[in-house]
């Protein structure tokens, strides 16, 4: 199974409770955590419900923002800031 989790910033909490209810099916179950950056998890029980383990990461990409060029700015001032 594959869960899309947006709401990256409860991830632990999230990972807990689908530990919690989905028992030994949780090792077959996948997650894609897409921001900030994106990741791809694997779930992992843990033996003490209480205990935080967040999952092995399959994958991971880093997040670099494209630059935009901004019209209201010189290329003079782009090509001295290294843009």
């Amino acid at each position: 199974m594959a869960v899309i989790v947006l709401a990256w910033n409860f991830w632990p909490e999230i990972h807990g409770r689908l530990v919690e209810s989905l028992g030994k099916a949780a090792s077959r179950t996948v997650a894609l955590v897409p921001f900030l950056a994106p990741r791809l998890i694997r779930l992992q029980p843990s033996p003490n419900l209480l205990a935080a383990n967040p999952g092995t990461e399959l994958l991971s990409m880093e997040y670099r923002p494209t630059s935009k060029p901004n019209p209201l700015r010189s290329h003079e001032d782009m090509v001295c800031n290294g843009f």
